[in-house]
């Protein structure tokens, strides 16, 4: 065994190939189980679980009960062994290029498979517990229910080694479109269910037992094939040993993929049977919910199209003429797109199959099939644009605007979203044109743009000033309305001045930027730019930035002319517009790029962009929270404090950026020339990475500083102001420096506000829900304000060379998902007692409550 583990040393990266394939490379959603584990049982699991056994409000609430104590006891398996796997199997994953101790891999998923017995016991002892409030006839549906939830279990580790075919994790009997059946059509379609959920529940054990022991499968195969050590020595050995090893992981490969394709061909099987005895429009609908789950790439753009033919068929003013050819043209719409589905439906499955690991040099037939998907994906395009066209073309104008009303909210033609095929099925992906490519040919745009404009034409530097921010001009500023004709006609000049900037200034930059390189168009060799060069190309950015600083000036100037504010008073609103557009531009320009070496390696951006904290514009915020004239007096000095401090360090950011930039660039072009110098080459990647690493550390330094400012900014204005206004201000900076807490679908907010507006809640209804929505605020906030706290130990206890603590990574987000989980469960029970305070009829009059689920 000894032999083994420095055989295995010299052959890391293939380990660590194959754990990465296996292990969770994201952040799974559950009560800190770091995406290894299943999670616990929910509030929303048990509303599910409770609507399919028709459980009274009683039986609910002794449900309610067990389940409670279900979660302290999940709790404290995560807080007692779950938290400390976690922290060993991330480990694990971060040594996977240093791997001493195989031992420890395979107590690792000893460990796993125990953690995995113990939530089994756990979830067993509340389905016993549960049992017990049942009649007799909800007895017999009880085994379906502990199928369902053993199949959630399963299906984690199931997903991830079957991740290459995404049907693996969809249960036909958990599709939404099953919950808005008739009691006459469920019954239709459970016999066919029975057996599928039997039989899924046994492919899911089989794929998770095959994944489980994929790891420990494979080093029991090399040890079996018996390289030892001295074999290792020799070159040529070495690659006998990488093709074992590659022959090794094919073979669990495949197993996989076949036992994958299984369970496909079972939902494919199922999903006709079920079709088959439902109507059409509900038939069509499973359809959809299947493909839009198990075959994301494909385009997901019909049911947009069918629903604009369905609200044409509901105008009041159509002929009988128009209706037979809509509801004619809707048909034979559907009938095409559902036959272009279903052949790239067969196209992915060979791909799925047939894409091991590890697979790799020209395959014709792979290469055919992408061609054949890209083709289809293009007809069906095709087809929903010209249905569409057609469909306008037969309503009319008039009919078309009315039409377009009873569209659901925000859709519309044209901005429906649609699935692109992944960059493997697109032409050339991530890889075409990689050979002598050169790293300042993939300089791009960094931030979005206004709507219209040609993003392609800014390279790391901002648009121009947006229409949408002049427009808010007069109120900020105080422009009377009689002169906005004259204010449209400034900013009319100043595009057009705009435009002359794109090309004295710019243009020059982007040639520059396209012959750095030059490309050898025999060998597609890449010779590297000089240092001049590249300090040209870093002058040219520079001076196309201060010249749209001057552009910006003069249109500043003539907006102040329009300002009726007494002269005192107008110089400083139209230098706060000024400060606001410098600050826009320096987060822009501050994203330096560099390029990687030889021309081929990815682009390295040392600046980044700026997030959490140090990103917001705290005038932005005051702009959305509507302060009042005496609020803003109140904090005025803090402001103007903040505004010139703000402005100086992020124009800050942008100059260390470019000196970073500059020298990067200037190593990358260095190692090109010395390119055939082999012996060096080690040396200056060195260097380079000391560069990078310096770099990051200033920039992080800087963002250090900005944050810094915002946080003391924000103490001081809070603290000044009244209470309502304190805190609606700190929430706001909290929402716009941490998004990611905030981002909660599931959010229950809208359905209290929207309960509270209707009309005919009688008193103590209203009553129960003012005070149901207190109570969900009140925990609700403090569940995110403990999720900030862990956002910030994401990115705090770094080591002092900027590398980052993993250790108080992994306990972050190890709490975050924790801190999730808690708030989806305040979700799951707020909108349970909420739609026990209303009737059926107002519920349907709330969309989104009497379906949530």
């Amino acid at each position: 065994m000894g032999r083994f583990l420095i055989n295995l040393r010299q052959c890391q990266w293939i380990v660590g190939l194959l754990l990465l394939l296996l292990l969770p490379v994201g952040r799974a959603l559950g009560q800190g189980t770091g995406g290894f584990l299943p999670d616990p049982i929910s509030s929303g699991d048990l509303d599910r679980y409770a609507r399919r056994l028709e459980l009274s409000d009683e039986q609910r609430q002794g449900l309610d009960a067990f389940h409670s104590e279900y979660l302290i006891q999940f709790d404290d398996l995560r807080q007692r062994e779950i938290e400390e796997f976690i922290t060993r199997m991330q480990e694990v994953r971060r040594g996977i290029m240093r791997l001493q101790n195989v031992k420890e891999v395979k107590k690792a998923f000893r460990d796993l498979d125990r953690l995995l017995s113990k939530i089994r016991s756990l979830d067993d002892r509340f389905f016993e517990q549960a049992r017990t409030v049942l009649s007799e006839s909800q007895q017999a549906t009880f085994p379906r229910v502990r199928q369902q939830r053993e199949r959630s279990r399963y299906r984690l580790s199931s997903s991830l080694i079957g991740g290459r075919n995404p049907a693996v994790s969809v249960d036909l009997s958990g599709l939404p479109i099953l919950a808005e059946l008739s009691p006459q059509q469920i019954a239709a379609v459970d016999p066919a269910l029975v057996e599928y959920e039997r039989r899924l529940t046994a492919d899911l054990r089989e794929l998770h037992e095959i994944g489980s022991s994929a790891v420990l499968d494979a080093i029991r195969k090399m040890e079996e094939l018996g390289f030892t050590e001295e074999m290792v020595e020799d070159r040529e050995v070495r690659w006998q040993m990488y093709d074992a090893f590659r022959t090794v992981l094919r073979e669990i490969t495949e197993k996989v993929a076949k036992r994958s394709a299984k369970i496909s061909e079972l939902n494919h099987s199922v999903l006709r049977q079920m079709a088959s005895v439902l109507p059409e429009e509900e038939s069509q609908e499973l359809r959809w919910q299947y493909q839009r789950s198990a075959y994301p790439e494909i385009p997901s753009r019909g049911a947009q199209v069918v629903a604009r033919h369905d609200a044409a068929l509901q105008l009041d003013r159509l002929s009988e003429v128009q209706r037979q050819a809509i509801a004619a043209a809707r048909d034979d719409f559907i009938r095409k797109d559902n036959r272009l589905a279903d052949d790239m439906v067969e196209l992915l499955d060979e791909e799925r199959q047939s894409s091991g690991f590890m697979r790799f040099g020209p395959d014709e037939r792979r290469t055919e099939r992408r061609r054949k998907l890209r083709e289809l994906h293009d007809e069906a395009e095709e087809l929903r644009v010209a249905a569409l066209d057609a469909l306008k073309t037969t309503l009319g104008p008039d009919l078309t605007e009315a039409m377009a009303g009873k569209v659901e909210a925000g859709a519309s033609d044209g901005l429906v979203e649609t699935r692109p095929l992944p960059p493997s099925f697109t032409e050339g992906g991530f890889t075409r044109g990689r050979r002598g490519g050169a790293p300042w040919q993939s300089m791009g745009i960094a931030v979005p743009v206004e709507e219209g404009e040609n993003d392609n034409l800014f390279l790391f530097l901002p648009g121009p000033i947006a229409a949408r921010d002049v427009d808010n001009y007069p109120q900020r500023v105080g422009i009377p309305e009689d002169s906005r004709v004259i204010l449209d006609a400034l900013y009319g000049d100043y595009r057009d001045a705009h435009e002359r900037w794109v090309q004295t200034h710019l243009e020059p930059l982007r040639t520059h930027q396209r012959t750095l390189w030059a490309i050898d168009p025999d060998s597609g060799r890449a010779s590297p730019p000089s240092e001049a060069d590249i300090d040209r190309l870093f002058d040219l950015r520079n001076s196309a930035l201060e010249a749209l600083r001057a552009l910006d000036r003069d249109f500043f100037d003539n907006v102040g002319l329009l300002v009726t504010a007494p002269e005192g008073e107008a110089q400083p609103l139209i230098q706060r517009l000024r400060l606001i557009r410098d600050r826009d531009i320096y987060r822009v320009a501050s994203q330096s790029p560099v390029g990687g070496g030889g021309g081929r390696n990815r682009m390295i951006r040392i600046g980044g962009g700026l997030e959490g904290e140090g990103a917001v514009d705290i005038i932005l915020l005051l702009d959305e929270i509507n302060l009042t004239a005496s609020d803003l007096l109140v904090i005025r000095n803090s402001l103007a404090v903040w505004e010139q401090s703000m402005t100086a360090a992020l124009r800050s950011r942008y100059e260390t950026a470019d000196r970073v930039g500059r020298a990067s660039a200037k190593m990358t072009s260095q190692m090109g020339r010395r390119g055939e110098d082999r012996g060096r080459r080690p040396a200056f990647n060195e260097r380079t990475f000391e560069i990078m690493r310096e770099g990051r550390q200033q920039i992080s330094q800087s963002d250090d500083q900005l944050t810094s400012l915002n946080r003391r900014a924000i103490d001081e204005m809070t603290a000044a102001l009244p209470e309502a206004p304190s805190w609606a201000l700190r929430r706001a900076f909290h929402r716009a420096a941490f998004p990611e807490v905030f981002a909660d679908p599931g959010s229950v907010e809208p359905l209290l506000v929207s309960a509270l507006a209707l009309e005919d809640l009688a008193a103590p209804q209203r009553q129960r829900i003012v005070e149901l929505q207190a109570e969900y605020r009140a925990e609700y906030a403090a569940v995110c304000d403990e999720m900030i706290q862990t956002q910030l130990l994401l990115t705090q206890g770094d080591s002092a060379d900027g590398r980052p603590d993993w250790g108080r990574r992994t306990q972050a987000r190890s709490a975050t998902e924790r801190l999730e989980f808690q708030r989806s469960e305040i979700n799951s029970k707020t909108l349970l007692k909420l739609r026990g305070l209303l009737s059926e009829e107002q519920m349907l009059r709330i969309p989104g409550l009497s379906d949530t689920e």
